[in-house]
């Protein structure tokens, strides 16, 4: 995995340094299924719901440091 790719400053900056809430939020964007969920609307051409599920999928990963 390229290290770059996760800002862990960043992550917890947005935790204002509460470093088990960022490990909290790190290990629920983790082990949720954003892929399963996004091919779920795209097979169906939901694209409303497409947006959204992109959309909070791009705001978690900004969330824990992944800007990239």
């Amino acid at each position: 995995m390229d290290k770059d790719i996760l800002d862990q400053k960043q992550g917890l900056m947005l935790c204002a340094g509460d470093n088990a809430m960022y490990h909290e939020i790190l290990k629920a964007f983790v082990e949720s299924d954003f892929a399963s969920i996004l091919k779920g609307y795209f097979s169906t051409q939901d694209w409303d719901n497409y947006r959204i599920a992109i959309h909070g999928t791009k705001s978690g990963a900004n969330s824990i440091g992944a800007t990239r």
